[in-house]
């Protein structure tokens, strides 16, 4: 038996967080995230891993290609903060993205209830999804 082997026969095995016996936020293979947390090297190999899962989501959308690269960056932001499932739930932003018109889709942004939840970086998106340009923080 290898120390891996053991670990997960005592500690368990789950990808989704949960309370360990101590009452700690516990997430794999018991790792404590309250007390041990993640390294900097496992926060960039989680965050490429769920790039990568918005790039191959965003191939699914089929106006995506046509947009210049700073509405797909708006577009990449929104499936990572949502999911391909919750990014669908836009229909009449996703529409207007759909037909260019890109004032609307920023309207349609801002009249979310994800604009009152994140108003700075929403607004920053929307400024994104109209204009077609950059704008930092």
């Amino acid at each position: 038996m290898t120390f891996l082997e053991l670990l997960i026969q005592d500690e368990g095995f789950k990808t989704k967080p949960y309370k360990c016996t101590q009452d700690k936020l516990t997430i794999g293979i018991g790792r404590n995230l309250e007390d041990v947390g993640l390294s900097e090297d496992e926060v960039h190999y989680l965050a490429k891993n769920d790039i990568a899962r918005c790039e191959r989501e965003s191939m699914l959308i089929p106006w995506f290609s046509s947009l210049n690269h700073v509405r797909q960056l708006v577009v990449l932001s929104m499936l990572y903060i949502f999911g391909s499932k919750g990014f669908k739930e836009f229909k009449k932003m996703n529409l207007a993205i759909e037909t260019g018109e890109f004032h609307l889709a920023a309207q349609e942004m801002k009249d979310s209830k994800w604009y009152h939840q994140a108003t700075k970086r929403v607004e920053r998106l929307c400024h994104m999804m109209e204009t077609g340009e950059l704008k930092k923080i």
